[in-house]
Order: C-alpha cells, then structure tokens, then sequence
C-alpha cells in the first residue's frame, strides 16, 4: 500500500532577458560565510533570511516570519549573540532591500545565486511611516509579484540582514572614495 505524502507545490524563478539584470555574481564578493558584499554599494548581506542557517552553500530551513516587534527584538538578539560575525547588522531600508530586487526574474524577483532560498513574501524595511493617528508602520518588500506596501507592525513578514561593509569596495567605488576625499581636501 503507497504511503500518502501532502502535495506540496514548488515553484522555479523564471527569468527572462527583457532588461539587463540588476546584478550578477561578479558585483558581489562572497566571504564563504553566509554572507556577501555588493561591490556596487558597499552592503553586505546576510544571503539567507532569517530562520535559515547557511550550509554547504545554500539556505537551509524555512524563512521565519516576524512581526515588528519581533524583527527588531531578532535584529538585537542576533548583533548581541555576534551572528555572522559582526554585531552591526540591522534592517535595510526600501532603497537598500531594493538593490538587490531582481527586475528580470519572478517567483522569486532576486538572484537565487547571490541569495538562495529566498521567500517569494514580504520583507520588512526599516523605512517608517505614520498612519491612522499615532500609529507607526514600515514599508515591506515582497520579492513575489506584490511589489512594496506600507504594513502595520502586528503583520508578520521576512527578515534579511544588513549592514555597511568593512571590506574594500571594487576598483570604481575605491576611485570614487579617492576622487570624493581629494575634493573635500580642496
């Protein structure tokens, strides 16, 4: 007798070459660590959400979803516990979380390369926004079809991880520091 297994649906990302991709492997310097750096804007990214562990190269377990309070007690606990190496990780704001979209892709929209297991939901921002009264909410970013939102802080979405890098920025980002850094000299 054939043992009955739930049905489960799996999706693959589907990508097409309608617009240049927002980034490739070769804009971010992987540190082997679960973590990258996007050499275009010197971030660095936790490449799994939170609720996943980096194994083997890939993202394990499933993305945890937090309300407000939640993501922000997770952002504390994870920098107080020194995860990932630093105690400087926080929540990106729209822009940033943004960078990483990927315009070409759905299901989920990013580099599954750079960020593998990447949940196609909602990812909480740090960029706020006062509603109804006294109420603060926070925009999130959905990496499926939904695009952004503002949303209330007892909703539950994902959380990624970021922080300003401490490694050295490509060879045009380092020219831009120079040239920056010889104007304000002047």
């Amino acid at each position: 007798m054939a043992a009955m297994l739930p049905a489960v649906a799996v999706h693959a990302q589907s990508c097409v070459d309608q617009f240049v991709p927002n980034s490739s492997m070769q804009d971010f310097a992987d540190h082997g660590d679960g973590t990258l750096t996007d050499r275009r804007t010197g971030l660095t990214w936790s490449r799994c959400s939170a609720g996943q562990s980096w194994q083997s190269g890939s993202c394990v377990d499933k993305a945890a979803e937090f309300d407000w309070t939640a993501a922000e007690s997770y952002v504390r606990e994870v920098n107080e516990r020194g995860d990932l190496f630093y105690a400087d990780w926080r929540l990106p704001n729209l822009r940033e979380l943004a960078t990483i979209s990927e315009v070409n892709c759905q299901d989920p929209r990013i580099n599954l390369e750079a960020f593998p297991g990447t949940a196609q939901g909602f990812y909480w921002t740090a960029s706020r926004k006062l509603i109804e009264g006294p109420e603060l909410a926070a925009f999130a970013m959905s990496f499926g079809a939904e695009g952004m939102r503002v949303s209330r802080s007892v909703e539950t979405h994902h959380v990624r991880l970021v922080r300003r890098s401490d490694h050295a920025l490509s060879d045009s980002g380092a020219q831009f520091q120079i040239l920056t850094s010889i104007r304000s000299i002047r």
